[in-house]
């Protein structure tokens, strides 16, 4: 969505993105941004640590360009110790400069961007909720190839409030003529899980809801759940060994071993 907006912004315009998710510092995600901007590195400020230290944070600053009218677009998922630093401890430096700022975080997220002194720097907040059947419609009218739009317009369960990403796999599952056997499949993984009880229940509505693979210390999984660290491992491990859910080995952050990652067993 950002992208198109950026798209549509009038000829002159300076819009550049930025992959929030690549900054693990508040030091980073601001050199992303003057990367974005083509600041040219400085061998002596990359022998800095990459932490939250004042100084550095305020070098990086003072290196982004003063260009007016410059539009920067923060994608997330931004870490949230990290949005807090830049959005809001330095709230009044990045007032100084002449750019627009525009950045996206989820509903578990927002709340790093919008916390006192961060929630002043933003002089407008949208909420984007999943699109509803009209826009649903329009999406797939303007994605599918002419050959294909009788096909999914003849499918019987079109979603009537989804979010794009899951429009887009409904589709292809339409195209690929598997949408009555994951249908089945989804049921019978229901019906099990709430045979196992509650606690399965809603573990597995959420993986649903989350749509990729899990770690039992996921931030955004606990927090939908209200769950410890310690009670998703145990419920996922026993939905695994009940054949509800299947396991990968994610990769490792750090030297530390690598999580080991639960979805569907479809």
């Amino acid at each position: 969505m950002l992208h198109k907006v950026a798209s549509d912004l009038p000829p002159g315009r300076e819009a550049v993105t930025v992959d929030g998710s690549l900054a693990e510092s508040p030091a980073a995600l601001l050199r992303l941004v003057g990367r974005a901007l083509h600041v040219v590195p400085d061998d002596d400020l990359r022998a800095f640590p990459e932490g939250a230290d004042p100084v550095v944070l305020l070098d990086e600053l003072d290196r982004i360009p003063k260009r007016s009218g410059a539009v920067v677009i923060v994608e997330g998922p931004v870490d949230r110790d990290v949005a807090y630093m830049v959005f809001g401890r330095l709230r009044d430096r990045l007032w100084q400069l002449p750019i627009t700022w525009v950045a996206t975080a989820t509903a578990d997220d927002v709340a790093a961007f919008r916390t006192p002194p961060a929630d002043a720097f933003w002089s407008l907040v949208l909420d984007v909720p999943p699109m509803n059947a009209e826009e649903i419609t329009a999406l797939l009218e303007r994605g599918l190839e002419p050959d294909e739009r009788p096909v999914v317009a003849a499918a019987s369960d079109q979603p009537i409030f989804a979010t794009p990403g899951y429009v887009i796999r409904w589709a292809q599952d339409v195209l690929d003529g598997v949408v009555l056997d994951k249908r089945k499949r989804d049921i019978e993984l229901q019906e099990k899980a709430y045979e196992m009880g509650r606690p399965a229940s809603m573990l597995m509505a959420e993986l649903e809801a989350l749509g990729r693979p899990v770690s039992a210390g996921d931030p955004e999984l606990l927090g939908r759940l209200g769950w410890t660290r310690t009670n998703a491992a145990r419920w996922l491990a026993r939905m695994e060994e009940a054949g509800l859910l299947r396991s990968l080995i994610g990769m490792p952050a750090g030297q530390g071993r690598p999580p080991k990652l639960y979805e569907p067993a479809r």
